[in-house]
This record gives structure tokens, sequence and C-alpha cells, in this order.
């Protein structure tokens, strides 16, 4: 018998927005429901430059208000998430044959910091040619005329929308992963989304007043399931309409310390970033090319390869820098609002990065935002929703201070606590506890926890900085199905060279162990992280 549920909202898309959404509409005792084919934030949502910004590129193209508005939700995460979002120094050469001059960033600058006057982290400053080139002797020196700093913030984009989704889920949120929409049918007073269950292949009902398509690449796609009943209904037939945009990046060896680059390509004019990433590697994107394939077959080609490698080159003319250097790629899609008639010319890096939520009935379908942005649109979202489920009620912000699960506590109340599990626990030191706090925050305890019920939990994931009982952790209070899950999106291992079979070995016992699953199951599970991992 299929089983059916009820709820207020189904939000087809586990993503950052689609979670973001569920946490503000579980904030406020409204039933929802998230469907996500695959893993949580699994598509665009890991995909991107780790970056939490303004966008300096988009005053260029006079977008002030998403830059204003991504400032100071830049300014939210920084508070409400510092375990994993942190401050990040960006520096600027300028060249005499540079298409932006000294004194248009020097104007761009001065407005950045004006729109970001009551959050802002630190000033920007600028350089004479000599300071500049001590800061980076390795970059090239040839016709540098100047050189500026300035502030924007980098974070861990997966575990960031994971740790939503875990907020979502412990206000009462449904998470549902692994779990694919096969049809959507609306009339006059609710929307029935049929689904199926890639583990069980299960069919299920969900029963809603409303239900938003929060699918990104995958818009239009899921618009297509959805189709009226036999009862008139009285819906504009709305489809989304979306322009995709391909990003690539590439993790190679540390080019900078703590320092990030911003650069203009020579090719094209583009803005690319040169980023560190963790303690050994440099993060290099993205591109910014249209894409008509399917969503889920982008991939990066020998054409992105190489034009990251050349504009990289361009600015680090003795890296010698090899596709042979590469240690991991990867690409995602931005799925951009699209005008036909307005934008049919227009480069894809041109188009506004502004959301877009249109309804078809009882039937929403949001495109475009930022990563950055993805509070703030969440709220628009749930304010709309809620102008239907609940009209004439105030609507009140209650995100903007909300800490996310793992920052519940400051640092300074947490060490409080050390010398108190230090005596309860011997294998805590204080270099460990200082390593799980500045990663998890107030989640330190469950995985200190975790480690005292194994003498196995306390050893490390082979050579990585891992422990076992952090991927234990993972599996069983943030929506761990498989072993990808953990190398992708929970931990960086899939920035580790040394990741292969023998991790992949260790985490499919682990998620056996925890999930009671099959041999084969497993072995199937070991097979497609190895090709994630080769490819």
């Amino acid at each position: 018998m299929t089983k059916t549920i009820l709820t207020d909202v189904t939000i087809i898309g586990g993503g950052i927005n689609g979670l973001g959404i569920a946490r503000e509409l579980a904030l406020r005792d409204i039933s929802c429901v998230v469907i996500e084919k695959n893993d949580l934030v699994s598509g665009a949502s890991s995909a991107s430059s780790k970056l939490i910004h303004g966008g300096l590129r988009y005053l260029k193209e006079g977008h002030f208000r998403l830059v204003y508005e991504s400032l100071k939700e830049r300014y939210f995460l920084l508070k409400n998430a510092p375990h994993l979002v942190k401050p990040l120094p960006f520096l600027v050469p300028i060249y005499k044959d540079s298409p932006v001059k000294k004194w248009q960033f020097r104007l761009g600058l001065s407005l950045y910091d004006l729109l970001c006057t009551f959050h802002k982290i630190k000033p920007h400053r600028f350089f004479s040619p000599d300071e500049f080139s001590k800061l980076l002797p390795q970059i090239k020196q040839e016709g540098l005329v100047s050189g500026a700093l300035y502030y924007d913030a980098q974070m861990d984009d997966a575990r960031l929308g994971v740790e939503v989704a875990m907020d979502a889920d412990r206000l009462g949120a449904s998470i549902l992963t692994y779990t694919e929409v096969t049809d959507i049918v609306q009339n006059d007073t609710n929307v029935t989304v049929t689904t199926r269950d890639h583990e069980s292949q299960k069919q299920g009902i969900i029963q809603s007043h409303y239900v938003i398509n929060a699918t990104g690449p995958w818009s239009t796609l899921t618009a297509a399931l959805a189709h009226s009943a036999p009862s008139p209904v009285t819906a504009p037939n709305v489809r989304p309409n979306v322009r995709l945009s391909k990003g690539v990046h590439i993790v190679v060896p540390k080019l900078t310390q703590n320092n990030a680059l911003l650069l203009l390509a020579k090719t094209d004019n583009r803005v690319f970033f040169v980023l560190p990433w963790g303690s050994n590697y440099s993060l290099i994107g993205t591109t910014d090319t249209d894409y008509s394939g399917s969503p889920d077959q982008v991939s990066v080609t020998t054409d992105d390869i190489n034009y990251l490698l050349n504009e990289t080159a361009a600015i680090f003319p003795n890296s010698d820098l090899t596709a042979k250097d590469i240690i991991r790629s990867f690409a995602g899609l931005r799925p951009l609002p699209y005008d036909s008639k307005a934008d049919s010319k227009a480069s894809v890096g041109s188009i506004s990065r502004q959301h877009q939520l249109k309804q078809d009935g009882r039937l929403f379908h949001l495109t475009g935002g930022k990563y950055t942005t993805f509070r703030s649109i969440s709220e628009s979202c749930c304010k709309i929703l809620l102008s239907h489920l609940t009209p004439n009620t105030p609507f009140k912000s209650l995100t903007k201070t909300r800490p996310l699960i793992g920052a519940c506590h400051s640092q300074a109340e947490l060490f409080k606590q050390f010398s108190l599990w230090q005596s309860e626990y011997s294998f805590l030191t204080e270099p460990l506890f200082m390593r799980f706090v500045s990663l998890y925050g107030s989640e330190v305890y469950r995985i200190i926890k975790i480690m005292a019920e194994s003498t196995e939990y306390q050893r490390c994931l082979g050579t990585s900085d891992y422990y076992i009982a952090e991927i234990v952790y993972f599996i069983r209070y943030a929506f761990v199905k498989t072993i990808t899950d953990v190398i992708r999106r929970r931990t960086q291992l899939f920035f580790d060279p040394n990741c292969g079979q023998a991790y992949c070995t260790v985490i499919g016992h682990l998620i056996q162990q925890e999930r009671q699953l099959s041999s084969a199951i497993i072995s199937k599970q070991k097979t497609d992280a190895l090709k994630l991992l080769k490819a």
C-alpha cells in the first residue's frame, strides 16, 4: 500500500535554497517536506567557488542592489556560522594593459566598502608596485602598476548546506534524500506529488497545499512533470525560463599562502579567482559558459582545463602548471533567470544573479540567486507562501540572528567545558579539541561521545586528518547514505590525492554498520566513489 504524507508545503530540491526555505517554514510551525533525488547539496550548491561575497564584478553591470544584499548576508553568515564561514583577504594585481584601470578599481572598491558600511570586515587598501611585489613575489612583475587588498569570506559550501538541513530537520521539517519526483498533479485545493525511493524502489505520495520547485538547473525538467487534475484549475501555466551557465574549478598544488587573488582573464576579461583551499592546495575558477546539455551530464572538458591553466600561467609565469598537476576538478551549473527577448544576445556573465519566483497555480518555480543570498531568498519565498497559507499574519525575520547548528555556543563557552570533558575522556587533548571546535563548533560534544564508544573511532582514517568518529557523526546526524556523500560533501577527502580504495573500504564498512545495508549495496557504493575519484 502506497504511503501518503500530508503537509503544508512540498519543496522539490535539496540544494541550499530548498533547505533554506524548509528552515524558514519549520521555524514558523509550517509543516514541510524536502525531496532530493540525490544527496543534499549535490548539484550547484557544492560546486561553487566556496565564497560568501558581495560580488565585486557585479558593480560593473550596475547590480548595486544585489551587491548590497549580498554584503549584508555575508555579515549574517560570518556571525551565524563562524566555524564554516571565515574572512578571506583578496589581493588584486593591476597591470598597465589591464582592461580595468587603477582608478576604476579604486572607485569600485570604494563603492564596495560604502555598500557594506555597517557590515564591513576591513577597509580596502592600495599598494605601490614595490609593496605589492613583496606581498606576491611569485606573480608576473612586468607591467605591474599597483595592487589592492579587500576582504570577502570563504566557506565550506556543502557542509553549510547540510547544517541548514540539520537545523530544519530538528525544527520538524521532513527531508527525503535519494527520492525522485515522478509526477506532480495540482487542482483547486492541493498538489499531489508522486515519488520513488531509490533504495527501496517504493512509491510515495505527498499531498500539500503548495509546492516549490527549487531544483535549480533541473527547474524546467521538474516543471515538465506538472499537470492539472481533470477538474478546472485557474492556473496561468507559467514555466521557468532558465539559462544554464557552466562553472568549472580545478584544484592544484598551493600557489599562494593565506591570500586569495582576484584576476582578470586575458582571453575575455572575465573575473576569476585563485583561492587558498585547505593547507596544501589552491582552487582556481571559475568559467562562465553557456550550457545546453542535460544537467545530469555536466562535466569538465579539455577546453575548460586549458582556459584555467593558460589564464593562471599568465599571472604565475614560473608555476609551470600542466593538466598533470590538477588534483581534482569539478563542474556545476548556474540556473540564471532568462528572458529570451532581453537576454538572447547577452553573455551569461552579464545576466543578473537576482532570484525570481514565478507562480503557476499552487506550484512555485524558484530560479536564479547566489549562494551568499540564500537566507534572504528563502525568507522572501517563505513570506510569499505565508501570504497564501496564513494571510494577514505579520511577517517577522527569524534567521538574521539565528546561529547554525554548530554555532549555538561561542568558542569561549566551549573551551570552558574542555577541562571537564578532558577529565572524563582521557583521549581528549587540547589540539584535538581545538580542531573539532574549529570545524564543528558546538557539535564537538557529539563527536567526543562517539569517540568514547570505541578505540577504533579514536583513530584517523588512513593518512588523512579525519577521525573515524567524524565519519560516524556524519552518518548518524548529517544525512549520509553513501560513500560518495562522505568523500565529496561532508569532508574534504575528495581533494586528498591519497583518497582511494582503502578509504572507501573503511567508510563503506561504517555505513554498512550504521545503516544495516547489504554487502551488494556497499560494493556498488564503492564502485561509484572510485569512479568519482578517478574522474
